[in-house]
């Protein structure tokens, strides 16, 4: 810790990338993907805190989410990223970063979380379903909403992929 409420060397498009390049390459690693998931979460928080800070960008967090559902990573930090992109989006009514999306940025958030939850488990105890569901549902919401305000400037293609 240099003393400044970050410990990391990397910045959120950094950490983003990490785990995509690992989904990509069909490399998940539920200790990488926690740590560094956890990781960005903090400084995000640490970054608003403060007054004023970027935190990560919609893509960051739409590739963040995308590598999880990608390499199949599920469990209680993942359940936390959603809850972490549900409660930014609605603390900001949207404008810390809901209306920065990009539609493929959206297709993949929508894509990843369904993904997600399609991939849950028999026997996942009844408070983190509810947990998880909550955050899917306000994330989705978000997604809808955009894409009702922006129809007209969307490409077909764009609001259909995945």
């Amino acid at each position: 810790d240099n003393g400044k409420g970050s410990s990391s060397n990397f910045n959120p498009q950094e950490m983003a990338s990490v785990l995509w390049a690992f989904a990509k390459a069909k490399r998940g690693d539920d200790a990488l993907f926690s740590t560094v998931a956890k990781e960005l979460m903090r400084a995000t928080e640490f970054e608003l805190e403060k007054g004023g800070g970027q935190g990560p960008k919609p893509q960051e967090l739409s590739n963040t989410i995308w590598a999880f559902a990608t390499a199949s990573i599920r469990g209680q930090t993942q359940v936390e990223l959603v809850k972490f992109i549900a409660d930014a989006l609605d603390d900001g009514h949207g404008q810390f970063f809901g209306l920065q999306f990009k539609p493929q940025e959206l297709a993949n958030t929508a894509w990843a979380l369904a993904t997600l939850h399609s991939k849950r488990e028999e026997g996942t105890p009844m408070e983190v379903v509810k947990e998880e569901d909550d955050g899917i549902v306000r994330v989705l919401r978000w997604v809808a909403r955009d894409l009702v305000q922006r129809v007209d400037s969307y490409k077909p293609q764009e609001i259909s992929n995945r």
